[in-house]
């Protein structure tokens, strides 16, 4: 038998209450890490349908839900020590399905890092 659960505040014995938005609005609607030949290091990614490989320091993200705006906020680095920034193209971005991911050396030139990491928050379409 499926149930609901309906709450407006979360309570802690010790640590106070929060109002439900918080964590609903709070929460990371998809993240992933992954490398420049399109493998998704961390099985448990969340809401990450697939990578593809554009060139060289280029990354698309392809969300399994949309989000509800091109505003939403997308947090990405690189795990490398030759990278040095790593950003999403466009802002807003192109669309609520896709992240267009870019990264680039210390030199300022687009490069492919060994790790690279996304987190979208916003709310799902």
């Amino acid at each position: 038998m499926a149930g609901k659960i309906i709450a407006d505040t979360l309570e802690h014995s010790t640590a106070g209450s929060i109002a439900t938005n918080y964590v609903v609005d709070g929460s990371a609607k998809a993240w992933c890490s992954a490398n420049a030949s399109e493998v998704i290091y961390d099985s448990q990614s969340l809401n990450i349908s697939s990578l593809l490989d554009v060139d060289v320091g280029e990354i698309d993200f392809s969300l399994t839900n949309a989000v509800t705006s091109t505003s939403a906020c997308v947090q990405a680095t690189a795990g490398s020590s030759a990278v040095r920034i790593a950003e999403t193209k466009g802002t807003p971005w192109a669309d609520t399905s896709t992240i267009q991911y870019k990264c680039y050396s210390g030199g300022g030139s687009l490069a492919d890092a060994s790790y690279n990491f996304i987190a979208v928050f916003g709310s799902l379409a």
